[in-house]
């Protein structure tokens, strides 16, 4: 028994350490995988940097039992640039967005724990980008937002959890018109305490 464990060992870090040794094709050039618990990362000016340097690669996390994958993020010259990807510590995916050259873009979308769509947000250069929605746990749509150029434009909608409108208003121009799902707010000066 504690040879098939040494042997389950030297297969585990043979793989391990192919796992570091290779790249992926991601644009015009390789990037190496690094495995982020090896390195220690510092923010300098923005970027994420080793040793004063800026990181090119594809950065990945384990879960303690150095078998499963927690986290896959892609560098570029410090700044956050490919597709990134998070997973749950069963396996299940949790985020996948993408990135160009530090800003957001493309789709974003997020599962919760049970596999149900939790979001999906659209970016273009960093900003909120047309239709943008969320999900609670069992699947009920609980936001539905619009945006152009990061700012909220066209119809928005947010919803109870029992799927009734909570709110429902139109923003046009930044202008902002219809049910905000608020309540009136009263100035106390001009109601009771005046005769």
């Amino acid at each position: 028994m504690a040879h098939r464990e040494r042997s389950a060992s030297k297969i585990l870090l043979a793989f391990s350490l192919s796992i570091a040794a290779c790249s992926v094709k991601t644009g015009q050039a390789d990037l190496p995988w690094i495995n982020a618990s090896a390195i220690n990362v510092q923010w300098e000016n923005g970027k994420a940097c080793y040793n004063h340097r800026p990181i090119n690669g594809i950065l990945y996390t384990l879960n303690r039992n150095n078998r499963d994958t927690l986290m896959i993020s892609s560098y570029r010259s410090g700044l956050e640039d490919g597709l990134w990807k998070l997973f749950y510590p069963d396996g299940h995916i949790a985020e996948v967005r993408s990135f160009s050259m530090g800003r957001k873009t493309g789709l974003y979308t997020a599962w919760w724990p049970n596999g149900q769509l939790k979001l999906e947000y659209h970016f273009e250069n960093g900003e909120y980008e047309g239709c943008c929605r969320e999900w609670g746990p069992e699947g009920r749509l609980a936001r539905e937002m619009h945006y152009h150029l990061g700012y909220e434009d066209g119809s928005q909608k947010l919803f109870y959890e029992d799927g009734r409108i909570k709110s429902n208003y139109v923003m046009i121009r930044g202008r902002r018109y219809g049910l905000l799902g608020t309540k009136n707010c009263v100035n106390v000066g001009d109601s009771i305490f005046k005769k």
